[in-house]
């Protein structure tokens, strides 16, 4: 005799602030699926000022991080737009998905050149370098397609 087959286990959910998030909110996304750490999280990014959104697994937080990316687009907020289309990239290479994740790490690098004057003016704030502010997404694209690139077999060089 075989045991009953168990059920997927659905993760808990752990109350978040999705639904009093407000324009110029600092909101972070938590994408954790162990209830208790999720919590703590939470509770932490709240007492240093941020709304929290958590997401018990990678497809959730993919489809939320793409709805957030069609807002921003919606809004022509380019600003926005890149980083959450940053954060798309980064999720699909977690989730093994290299080649979306390319294609999407250009469209954040493509967006972020439309700005790049932008973002530079400091608007009376001692400048940022480039490095500090969005030079991790250049290097996490570089990163990845040289892992791509390992991975392709050789041609011969005539």
């Amino acid at each position: 005799m075989f045991p009953p087959a168990r059920p997927e286990r659905t993760p808990e959910r752990v109350p978040d602030d999705r639904l009093s998030i407000d324009p110029g909110d600092a909101t972070l996304l938590v994408v954790e699926d162990d209830p208790h750490y999720a919590a703590v999280l939470r509770d932490t990014a709240r007492q240093h000022g941020f709304k929290v959104v958590i997401a018990p697994r990678g497809d959730e937080a993919l489809q939320l991080t793409r709805r957030a990316s069609m807002s921003a687009q919606r809004l022509h907020a380019p600003e926005s737009l890149y980083r959450w289309q940053w954060q798309t990239a980064r999720l699909l290479h977690a989730m093994g998905k290299s080649m979306a994740a390319l294609d999407t790490y250009r469209q954040a690098i493509a967006t972020l050149q439309s700005i790049r004057r932008e973002l530079s003016s400091s608007y009376g704030k001692a400048p940022a370098t480039f490095r500090t502010t969005t030079g991790r997404l250049y290097f996490e694209f570089v990163d990845l397609l040289l892992k791509h690139a390992a991975r392709l077999p050789e041609t011969p060089q005539k």
